[in-house]
């Protein structure tokens, strides 16, 4: 969860979104197929922990859980709240010391970075990342369905998948997979986009967000299935060549020996 979303839900995990925990399994599906050694993991812009809370009680690792966000009170809750798991709470990368990454996670992160290039590009060549370590990101999809959803997010894009190759290539990344997931919320953000635009309606205030979901077991768990269904035909249809478009983008990248 973004820390801008709803504070208030922060250290509850007994009613996430099930976009949220249908990416947490779409981003461990991608980390086993291609970094399913990692031992240290970074999480930037990890929000509530509730993907590295979810990893390390799966695999043998260790996180780092950074962002900017966070205060001294939050990180003292989190330890708290995460006390016994191997994670560490952090302001920034800087404030790191000895440790040495093998994977980075930027999971619906650098949509909030002005200078995308800068940030990965230093990110990428931090003594912090050891050489062949394995970076997984995700992003919103699709300039033309930037909305108040992104507004009141503090996006400064979306993108495509080309786009997102482009990023990590110009960079000196090796790029090892990419496309799109979440089809079908595709189909239902364009039309709300279409609203808003026609409508002129500003719901900035009222924009439905990760942190806002309030729906009960049943409704949680049958959406939560039919996203998993719709990841999984996408990663499907990609392994015959065929690239559907989706409401996010994804990239796993390596940084070169």
């Amino acid at each position: 969860m973004d820390l801008k979303e709803n504070q208030e839900k922060f250290f509850t995990y007994d009613r996430v979104h099930p976009w949220e925990t249908t990416r947490l399994a779409f981003v461990e599906k991608l980390l086993h197929k291609y970094n399913p050694g990692a031992k240290q993991v970074l999480d930037i812009g990890c929000g509530n922990c509730f993907v590295a809370n979810n990893l390390v009680k799966k695999y043998r690792i260790k996180v780092a859980a950074v962002d900017n966000m966070f205060t001294p009170e939050l990180i003292t809750k989190l330890r708290e709240q995460l006390a016994g798991q191997q994670i560490e709470f952090f302001r920034s990368v800087e404030e790191i010391q000895d440790t040495v990454f093998d994977t980075v996670m930027l999971l619906d992160v650098i949509e909030h970075i002005e200078n995308d290039k800068a940030f990965f590009c230093e990110l990428l060549n931090s003594e912090r990342v050891t050489p062949g370590a394995v970076f997984i990101i995700t992003v919103p999809a699709f300039a033309c369905l930037f909305s108040n959803h992104d507004r009141k997010l503090g996006h400064y894009r979306r993108y495509t998948a080309g786009r997102l190759y482009r990023l990590a290539g110009e960079n000196g990344a090796e790029v090892m997979d990419y496309g799109y997931f979440f089809v079908s919320l595709l189909f239902i953000r364009i039309l709300q986009t279409i609203c808003e635009k026609v409508f002129h309606h500003d719901k900035r205030e009222s924009v439905s967000a990760v942190g806002e979901w309030n729906k009960g077991p049943v409704m949680t768990a049958l959406v939560v299935f039919c996203l998993k269904a719709d990841t999984l035909i996408t990663r499907c249809l990609k392994k015959i060549k065929i690239t559907v478009p989706g409401l996010s983008c994804y990239l796993v990248c390596r940084k070169q020996y």
